[in-house]
């Protein structure tokens, strides 16, 4: 039987390394490859690379989006209590908790193209019981952290 219709999960390839990759080739294309930073651990995660991909991508997008080129962005990865931890990190102006906040709310479809893309990304997570979250640990810094079911 196949699941998530046939699409690979994280766990049937190097997700670390083609996530790695994929965040690359998005720095490239908005012309900031010299301002990312990627440190992305393994583990058994519940979502479909794709879907993975996706959601990653767009916060990358946004953090891009939010900064100035020179301004570190970071992508980071790894087990924690709470299941896997997936952070995107930049300098910028970054989005507040009222913002996160109406993007968490936002009926899908509603809003703006940034407001559309982190509905498309609050979507997947909460079809995996997965969450996205400000996280205010890193002074002088817009850090978003998603936290995924562990299969």
């Amino acid at each position: 039987e196949l699941k998530n219709n046939g699409a690979p999960r994280p766990g049937d390839i190097d997700w670390p390394r083609a996530l790695s990759a994929s965040c690359e080739q998005k720095a490239v294309s908005m012309g900031r490859s010299s301002d990312l930073c990627t440190d992305i651990d393994g583990a058994p995660i519940g979502l479909s690379f794709p879907e993975l991909e996706c959601v990653v991508l767009e916060l990358l997008t946004n953090a891009f989006q939010s900064s100035r080129p020179g301004d570190a962005v970071k992508v980071c990865g790894k087990t924690g209590p709470d299941g896997y931890e997936l952070r995107v990190c930049d300098e910028g102006v970054g989005l507040d908790e009222a913002g996160l906040e109406d993007a968490n709310s936002r009926p899908l479809g509603h809003g703006t193209a940034c407001g559309f893309g982190l509905a498309l990304v609050r979507y997947i997570l909460r079809k995996h019981g997965a969450s996205i979250a400000r996280d205010h640990s890193h002074a002088g810094v817009t850090c978003l952290k998603v936290t995924l079911p562990l299969r």
